[in-house]
């Protein structure tokens, strides 16, 4: 799943900027603030893991990124990192290839926004980020924010599924074919304001999968 935030300015195209955050993560308070980061020079923004950096060159951690998406696909850098992802092997996927294709134009992010064993000690703590921690669930803090912060859970159905789609129908079709049409499966289509109107007739083939 990380492996999409490499994608993300493909699977967005109407989006400029984007924050992504590790499932791992818990936001302690309002952190709205992020937005007002400089992007237009950057290809994102991140905290910095230390050990990983030198004086000449910026290692970041991806466990919170802001993404400037605008500039990804002006400057074809998201075909360059996705390129560099099918055919070069990564320790660290994503997070190593798109340090090593977007160095020197990375925003250094306080380390408040990402709390790690990896990135600075900061007192401010935004966002805890439980990266590589076992049983992290477990944890106290976890579990309190777990009752304090609504959950969403389905009721009857084992498994939802949900399909981004984009000017794209033998994709789309070619994808609600393999999945299974059963009843503790939910299927929703969500349409990106595509140009071209082809959802009618996708409807009219698979007529039980949910559209927006």
């Amino acid at each position: 799943m990380v492996l999409i935030r490499a994608a993300l300015s493909k699977i967005f195209p109407k989006l400029d900027t984007i924050l992504s955050l590790d499932v791992d993560t818990i936001v302690n308070e309002d952190i709205s603030d992020i937005w007002n980061t400089p992007l237009d020079d950057y290809y994102l923004a991140a905290v910095r893991e230390p050990e990983k950096s030198t004086e000449d060159s910026l290692y970041i951690n991806m466990g919170v990124a802001l993404l400037n998406l605008k500039k990804l696909r002006d400057d074809k850098k998201d075909d360059e990192i996705i390129y560099a992802l099918n055919t070069i092997k990564y320790d660290y996927n994503e997070q190593d290839c798109i340090n090593e294709k977007c160095q020197g134009a990375i925003y250094e992010l306080s380390p408040d926004y990402n709390i790690t064993n990896y990135t600075v000690k900061a007192k401010h703590r935004k966002i805890i980020h439980y990266a590589a921690i076992k049983k992290w669930q477990e944890l106290p803090l976890v579990k309190s924010y777990s009752t304090r912060i609504p959950t969403y859970q389905s009721d009857s159905y084992d498994l939802d599924i949900i399909i981004p789609t984009y000017n794209d129908k033998k994709g789309l079709i070619r994808t609600l074919k393999s999945v299974p049409n059963q009843e503790n499966i939910k299927i929703t289509v969500v349409d990106d304001c595509s140009s071209i109107p082809y959802l009618d007739e996708v409807k009219k083939i698979f007529p039980y999968v949910n559209y927006y």
